[in-house]
């Protein structure tokens, strides 16, 4: 396409990162078990910024999260297998957006709002029974 035929709205947005798509993201991890039955499991994932409006004007904060997971797995009976876990997802406490509304207007004289937050630290346990027949 030539830019001779472009207005300078088309040739700004041309320009600008794509609308609510980071230019790098990348996850890692890792589960360690072993023969006893016991395992350990990390991820990691990172979020470059994001462009909220297709001015490019307001972006995003980039942001990595940590999540760990052990447990313990066992069998009851012949067939009969049990699980315990428990974990901590977000362990940094790291603050971000979970969703963002890319191009947000604002209602009445309120600012838009572009994003929401995501979950801050938290805990979680987990019993499971399964039994295969």
């Amino acid at each position: 396409m030539n830019s001779k035929n472009l207005s300078t709205t088309e040739m700004i947005i041309q320009e600008n990162k794509l609308t609510g798509v980071p230019a790098n993201t990348a996850s890692a991890g890792f589960i360690l078990n072993t023969n006893s039955g016991f395992y350990v499991s990390a991820d990691f994932q990172f979020t470059d910024k994001i462009p909220m409006n297709d001015s490019n004007a307001n972006f995003s904060d980039s942001y990595s999260l940590l999540n760990l997971k052990t447990g313990y797995q066992f069998e009851i009976l012949s067939g009969l297998k049990a699980r315990l876990d428990a974990g901590i997802n977000n362990v940094t406490n790291e603050k971000y957006a979970s969703m963002i509304l890319t191009n947000a207007t604002g209602v009445g004289n309120a600012q838009p709002r572009f994003y929401y937050p995501g979950l801050p630290i938290n805990y979680y346990g987990i019993i499971s029974l399964n039994y295969l027949f």
